[in-house]
């Protein structure tokens, strides 16, 4: 704040240097606000400290110092906790007397705790989490569409939980498959497709698979935009090895992130009523548009037709809103080759006319490995390269690991960020005048203590639980509830966690918006030896014993040689997925004796009410 704010008398303190500098790596250099760089001059590109230091409660508590009349002693208001990093300009702003009904305290913390969570998290990403990029960019009809390198690293910082890796090209822009300057595109004749299909081999033989023989790649980022028959042959080179991301351009918006809480549907096919002895078939897919059955070759209209479509929706181009939906395709569409094989022995060839979205078209093309090159009127399938043969097993448990590394599991850097969380929520309580003395250990608790935690839906938050073991404070025990009480006020007392808090039935939940919230349970060892919790509602203790249910869970996964945990994650998975699943689900894991050790309001294991 500037000195003529601050008040008759009251003269600026220095910040402390170490202070200062716990606000600028925890800010990692830029504005808490609008993420400019701050270390570095945009003109001279020379370095620079160019931030300020803003108190978000005023340095004095005087009616002249912004914000200064807010609750907090003088000690802490030079803290790193009470400062945040910004624009000069933005300081200014924000410390105007006609800013300050806008720019309040609780405002400036959210700024404060969002923006350096994200530097914590983006700084926490292990070299494991690293995704390799590669772009295809032809043209369609004439027209090309942007995608750069930056779009790119936008849409996989948005979208996962990954960053671009662009190591394996000099100049730092990933993989790129150029189509846009090959000649007769607008024709789109065989000598166009034989063309762009030699320049797809050439870049995908000579990185992309030299990539994965010397091990630099071990994820992959796909973003491309060409016709469909081009993207089909791309997917069908991609190494079914390797765990793939494929992003897709939405219309709306000119993005190419995936939407966090986009809605996703299922698709339905239309079958004949039988394959008999036919040896041809036609496959369409009505997914980003609809082809009508009098566009169809004449020699083709009474041939056995099967349509794949939207269930619900109607074909548009932004139907593929979310992974979810993408998923769906996959799924469908490996159920229902394999059904065209099984049903039909006698089909040589598959006409497929494909309506289809960006990424779709890729999918396809690794469902299906087109025997020759692509053309521009359909995509011949070789019956032999259909899914569902012996030698598909090894492809499938390869498909099932990345299911549950890329869609079921919390993912590695998560549950990093989590522990940090815990041990900083341990360490201010260990603080605290009151409860601190009181502390003996903490344990970790429910689906995090027994490795079952599952990534959460889009948009919604996941959950952890610990035990916070204290030491029996007999006046306390007379009315158990007080556990619960102190250890909600010594959050209160806390600068970082006041705003955070709720008192629970069992539990003081610590919320972090839009990422997760974490349960801190009051575990007591009472003198008699009994271990217990706290019933808020009922004021009194209730017997539990963690430890023992934790190693129970250890050893019954051991005798299933690792399988179960992974078992009862899917399950929770399809709880989340697909509520009509619901009751048989819970009944599943019942009969497999892994209930939770309390139940929440909602009758669902592992929640703390």
């Amino acid at each position: 704040m500037a000195d003529g704010n601050i008040g008759r008398g009251a003269r600026r303190r220095p910040i402390p240097e170490g202070e200062r500098r716990k606000v600028w790596v925890r800010s990692g250099g830029r504005c808490a606000v609008c993420n400019a760089d701050l270390m570095e001059g945009r003109l001279t590109r020379r370095e620079f400290a160019l931030g300020d230091l803003a108190h978000i409660v005023g340095q004095h508590q005087t009616t002249g110092s912004p914000r200064g009349l807010a609750d907090l002693s003088a000690d802490e208001r030079d803290k790193a906790d009470n400062l945040m990093l910004i624009c000069k300009g933005e300081h200014a702003e924000i410390d105007r007397a006609g800013s300050l009904d806008v720019m309040t305290v609780e405002k400036l913390r959210k700024l404060k705790r969002d923006h350096e969570d994200r530097i914590r998290y983006l700084t926490g990403l292990a070299p494991d989490r690293s995704t390799v990029v590669l772009r295809m960019v032809g043209r369609v009809r004439g027209n090309a569409v942007e995608l750069t390198r930056d779009s790119a690293t936008t849409a996989i910082l948005r979208s996962s939980d990954r960053f671009p890796d662009y190591r394996l090209c000099l100049d730092r822009h990933g993989i790129e498959i150029d189509l846009r300057q090959l000649p007769g595109e607008p024709e789109a004749d065989h000598r166009y497709y034989s063309a762009a299909k030699a320049a797809i081999d050439e870049v995908i033989d000579h990185k992309l698979v030299e990539g994965v023989a010397r091990e630099n790649i071990a994820h992959l980022s796909v973003f491309a935009f060409a016709r469909i028959p081009l993207l089909v042959y791309l997917g069908s080179r991609l190494d079914d090895t390797i765990p793939t991301e494929i992003y897709q351009r939405h219309r709306a918006g000119e993005t190419w992130d995936w939407p966090p809480t986009a809605k996703a549907s299922d698709f339905l096919v239309q079958s004949p009523t039988s394959l008999a002895s036919a040896s041809e078939a036609v496959l369409v897919l009505n997914v980003s548009g609809t082809i009508q059955p009098q566009e169809l070759p004449a020699n083709l209209l009474d041939l056995p037709t099967f349509v794949l479509q939207p269930d619900g929706d109607l074909p548009q181009p932004d139907v593929m809103a979310s992974r979810k939906m993408l998923q769906a395709f996959e799924t469908k569409a490996r159920w229902l080759l394999s059904g065209i094989e099984a049903g039909g022995k006698s089909v040589q060839r598959l006409h497929v006319f494909p309506a289809l979205s960006l990424s779709a078209a890729i999918v396809l093309g690794r469902v299906v490995d087109p025997p020759r090159p692509p053309d521009a009127g359909h995509i011949r399938q070789n019956p032999k390269r259909l899914p569902g043969r012996p030698g598909d097993q090894v492809k499938l448990l390869n498909y099932f690991k990345d299911f549950l590394d890329s869609t079921v599991n919390l993912n590695q850097t998560r549950l990093d960020l989590l522990d940090q969380r815990v041990q900083a929520i341990v360490s201010c309580l260990e603080d605290d005048s009151v409860i601190g003395t009181l502390i003996e250990n903490h344990i970790p608790q429910g689906s995090w203590a027994h490795r079952t935690i599952i990534r959460p839906l889009p948009g919604d938050e996941f959950d952890a639980d610990f035990l916070l073991l204290l030491t029996e404070v007999e006046d306390w025990s007379a009315n158990p509830r007080v556990y619960l009480s102190e250890l909600r006020a010594a959050f209160r007392r806390s600068f970082t966690y006041r705003d955070m808090v709720h008192r629970k039935n069992r539990c003081v939940r610590v919320g972090y918006a839009g990422d997760c919230h974490i349960d801190v349970v009051p575990h007591i060892r009472l003198a008699d030896g009994r271990q217990v919790i706290v019933n808020w509602a009922e004021d009194k203790f209730e017997d539990t014993n963690p430890e023992g249910f934790t190693a129970w869970m250890k050893e019954k996964d051991e005798l299933a040689n690792g399988n179960l945990r992974k078992v009862i994650r899917l399950l929770k998975f399809l709880r989340d997925y697909n509520s009509s699943f619901q009751n048989e689900i819970w009944g599943a894991r019942s009969r497999l004796g892994v209930e939770e050790m309390t139940s929440g309001r909602d009758g669902r294991p592992g929640k703390c009410s």
